[in-house]
């Protein structure tokens, strides 16, 4: 993902909203590339930081399944949810860097979390962009139950009293963008971090 130098902080915050990246790892004796033609000889593990039911998950399954039908071979997706998505990238990045074992994540695991966090169980340079695979917009949810029914009336509230806010996570696009909202708006947001955004959701639609 590209942002435009004259994109404003606001956009700049909205398109990092999740862009999917497929990386392998790489490293010093790192196997020579397979022959042209010769990729994939075996299954593929395709390792997602998302948790089952997850856009992310849904994605790289329905990238799976295409992978499986035109390279004849399989394409297996394994969760490894968990340690604000690193516990993925920690996994594919000490895997034998041949391209059997990729990562496919959110691009903000790398352009932002070294930012966060002090300490990394991986080094981003540990591993290799492939490509961008997709680009996602962000939304706005809350439960019905709560009566709001338009934005502005999700402001007044949010200016009124305390709300809370999930997301999929401590630097997640939702989390980002939530957090300069807060801060443009002076709403009062309260930020409750999960492990992906399907258990984020479901803690809006439990209530």
């Amino acid at each position: 993902m590209f942002i435009h130098h004259s994109q404003t902080r606001r956009q700049s915050m909205a398109a990092v909203g999740g862009a999917a990246l497929l990386l392998t790892s790489v490293g010093l004796g790192a196997a020579p590339a397979p022959a042209h033609g010769a990729y994939p000889s075996r299954p593929v593990t395709i390792v997602t930081s998302a948790p089952p039911g997850g856009p992310l998950d849904i994605l790289a399954r329905l990238i799976a399944s295409v992978l499986d039908s035109t390279l004849g071979q399989r394409f297996v997706v394994e969760n490894k949810a968990g340690a604000a998505r690193h516990l993925a990238a920690d996994y594919v990045a000490q895997s034998k860097p041949d391209g059997y074992t990729v990562l496919f994540d959110i691009d903000t695991t790398f352009t932002v979390d070294p930012h966060l966090y002090k300490k990394m169980s991986f080094k981003p340079d540990d591993l290799k962009p492939v490509m961008i695979l997709a680009s996602s917009g962000l939304m706005i949810g809350v439960n019905p139950k709560t009566g709001i029914k338009t934005m502005a009336e999700w402001v007044k509230a949010a200016k009124a009293r305390t709300l809370n806010f999930s997301s999929g996570g401590i630097g997640s696009p939702g989390h980002l963008v939530m957090a300069e909202f807060d801060r443009v708006s002076q709403t009062k947001l309260n930020h409750i971090p999960y492990g992906g955004n399907t258990p984020a959701v479901a803690a809006i639609v439990s209530g």
